[in-house]
């Protein structure tokens, strides 16, 4: 029983308590609101507060427009004004989801312009009276194209001229040159002339009409034209080495009267022809392989 006194005594005690805090708080809102003057920094919050409602509600009218603006198509709208100058100008509007866009265009009366340009006529006329009216920046003459140079023409080709035919001496009087040589053997047609070992030195071969083939291998002649006096004794002795030298020496006329026997048969004696094939054999003659010529 005394408990249960003590627990309505705490619950009596704290429901007091609670009474005299929340009459404590009432009455000082009450003496905030009346007591406190207004000052400038509570009428600068106000007009803060009521310039955030205003972009608030600027906020959601756009918000409305922009999707009314999706909903919508473009609408597109065009007036035709005519301004103090007779001139027509149409005022296209376009309206619908983005900003609105207007653009104008001038169309001139033909009437005014007519009499506009009559008028500037007339100025301009009398103000060049008696002088012709030249243009202040003339065009510049377009420069001459250069002419091409001419070519020059190919000269012709000059005409080959005809050789003249070679004149061969005929084949009996061949015959008679080579056969009076007497350094050939005669074979047929051909005219050999060999050295001791039976090897061909020269051939001198006569067709129907003339000399055909002349042929020479210098290689004996060569050699006996570049030994010496001196190393034969040497070799040889005193007496042996002159027979030898002197042997040589007749080869080497024996073979150069063939080789002048065999150009005479082929362009005549003593004809500058004939010298110059004389030369032509013997050069050739130092050759490997010797010199060979057909006519």
């Amino acid at each position: 029983m005394d408990n249960k006194k003590k627990w309505m005594a705490g619950i009596t005690a704290i429901s007091l308590i609670m009474i005299f805090l929340l009459f404590f708080v009432l009455l000082s809102g009450e003496k905030d609101k009346g007591g406190r003057p207004e000052t400038a920094t509570d009428t600068e919050a106000e007009k803060a507060d009521s310039r955030l409602e205003d972009t608030t509600v600027e906020n959601d009218a756009a918000d409305r427009q922009k999707s009314a603006n999706r909903e919508n198509p473009k609408e597109t709208a065009e007036n035709a004004v005519v301004d103090q100058n007779g001139n027509t100008k149409t005022i296209t509007k376009t309206t619908g989801s983005n900003t609105p866009k207007a653009s104008v265009q001038v169309k001139k009366d033909s009437k005014s312009s007519n009499t506009n340009s009559t008028t500037s006529k007339s100025s301009s006329g009398s103000k060049s009276s008696g002088s012709s009216s030249k243009p202040s920046n003339p065009a510049p003459k377009p420069s001459p194209k250069p002419q091409p140079k001419p070519q020059p023409k190919p000269k012709p080709a000059p005409k080959p001229q005809p050789q003249p035919t070679p004149t061969y001496l005929s084949a009996s009087e061949a015959h008679d040159i080579l056969s009076g040589a007497g350094v050939f053997k005669k074979s047929g047609n051909e005219y050999n002339m060999f050295d001791s070992w039976g090897l061909y030195m020269i051939t001198v071969t006569v067709g129907s009409d003339h000399v055909k083939e002349v042929f020479f291998d210098g290689t004996l002649y060569y050699t006996y034209k570049n030994d010496t006096l001196e190393r034969l004794i040497e070799d040889f002795g005193e007496e042996e080495g002159r027979r030898q030298y002197e042997f040589q020496q007749q080869m080497i006329r024996k073979i150069e009267a063939g080789i002048r026997a065999a150009a005479n048969a082929v362009y005549g004696s003593g004809t500058s022809k004939a010298n110059s094939l004389y030369s032509e054999i013997l050069q050739g003659g130092k050759s490997k392989t010797g010199y060979y010529r057909e006519f």
